[in-house]
């Protein structure tokens, strides 16, 4: 009767060790695909940067060319 009763424990202990190792393999999988994601978000996040960053650039530039325009009708009015 002993040899019954620990032979279910340990179908019992390797039920849930085997049950552990599948929620912990499921942990890490959903860990990775949060890191995944959260690399995504950095990358989609410094391109906007980037696109801004080239767009004040641009704006800076057009700014400067518009001044020279400015000072260009000014001499030619003058002239």
């Amino acid at each position: 009767m002993d040899k019954i009763e620990d032979s279910e424990k340990n179908a019992d202990i390797s039920d849930s060790a085997y049950n552990n190792h599948c929620n912990n393999n499921q942990k890490k999988r959903s860990s990775v695909a949060a890191v995944k994601q959260l690399v995504q978000f950095y990358m989609v996040t410094l391109q906007l940067l980037r696109r801004q960053k080239l767009l004040i650039n641009l704006m800076e530039l057009i700014e400067v060319s518009n001044a020279y325009a400015k000072r260009i009708i000014a001499i030619t009015a003058f002239s």
